[in-house]
């Protein structure tokens, strides 16, 4: 009997301690098991975490730097567009310039005899231009003709119907023909260009000073009241040797004018009624030529052709 109370008491007293012993080992690591999965979880969590973010930032980085790479294209995209229609526009502009100054001078025309000859005459045909494209003298113009001959006249030039003719310009120093277009253009501004009042011609408020009518003088004048010795043949050609001495050696011209009143109203009339914007005034185109007393025609004097056409290109 008594062994089998021992018997029964060691079994549950190996049963209490084996569920004593089961708990605490229960209790015990599954807390620290738990603990280890927790930290665990958390440090795969924060892993994670930090992966994705960088390749979120990573992402993000290639994002922005397309976006920059798009929005550089669209900017160099714009500017060359911008480009391309200034260029557009500036050929656009040149264009129409070009065809305006074609209108502006369309009454400018040139021709020759024969049909080729003007080929060989395109310099002076270029001075020529320079000449009367100048803004204070193309206001002058209504209609012109210049035209070469090559063939020799019983004249050097002539003026009639609103065309300057030429006579083998070839044989001629270059200032030479030149002084000869003005003068003959001056005939031109005379009959075409200045303006007609109700009763008379603005020309004969300069014939009146020295002319009583076509080839006769006033009386009491001098060849000191004229600029050269062409000028005394008639009203006509004193205007238009007076306008050529005015504009390729304007300082003789006033010079000798402070000697004669006649003179000087000749120049005063040019400064007044042709070229009011002082055009010439205070030039001097003559190369350091003394002034004579008489001359026997304008077109003769030497003059430097280059700087008369240098100031007529640039002049204000």
């Amino acid at each position: 009997m008594k062994n089998k109370q021992k018997i029964i008491i060691f079994l549950f007293l190996t049963l209490f301690f084996t569920g004593v012993i089961f708990l605490i080992n229960t209790f015990y690591f599954s807390t620290n098991l738990i603990d280890n999965s927790e930290e665990q979880y958390i440090e795969e969590t924060f892993k994670s975490s930090e992966e994705k973010n960088k390749y979120l930032d990573e992402a993000k980085n290639i994002l922005i730097n397309k976006k920059k790479e798009e929005l550089k294209q669209e900017e160099l995209k714009q500017e060359l567009n911008k480009i391309k229609e200034e260029k557009l526009n500036n050929i656009k502009q040149e264009k129409i310039k070009k065809i305006i100054l074609k209108n502006k001078y369309k009454n400018i025309e040139f021709s020759s005899v024969p049909y080729n000859f003007i080929n060989t005459q395109n310099q002076e045909k270029e001075d020529i231009e320079t000449i009367l494209k100048n803004e204070d003298i193309f206001w002058l113009l209504k209609k012109i003709e210049i035209i070469f001959y090559e063939e020799e006249g019983d004249v050097r030039w002539r003026m009639k119907n609103r065309a300057i003719k030429l006579f083998a310009p070839q044989n001629m120093k270059k200032d030479e023909l030149i002084a000869i277009f003005i003068h003959e253009f001056s005939h031109y501004i005379d009959i075409y260009s200045l303006e007609r009042g109700n009763y008379k011609d603005i020309s004969n408020k300069f014939y009146d000073i020295s002319w009583y009518s076509t080839k006769i003088l006033n009386s009491g004048l001098t060849g000191k009241d004229f600029v050269s010795g062409y000028a005394m043949t008639n009203k006509y050609e004193d205007f238009a040797e007076s306008l050529t001495y005015y504009i390729l050696h304007n300082n003789d011209f006033l010079e000798k004018s402070k000697k004669s009143e006649i003179l000087r109203k000749k120049y005063n009339f040019f400064s007044f009624y042709i070229f009011k914007n002082k055009l010439f005034q205070n030039t001097d185109f003559s190369e350091g030529n003394k002034i004579k007393n008489y001359y026997r025609d304008i077109t003769k004097i030497n003059f430097s052709l280059n700087n008369l056409l240098q100031y007529l290109k640039y002049y204000i």
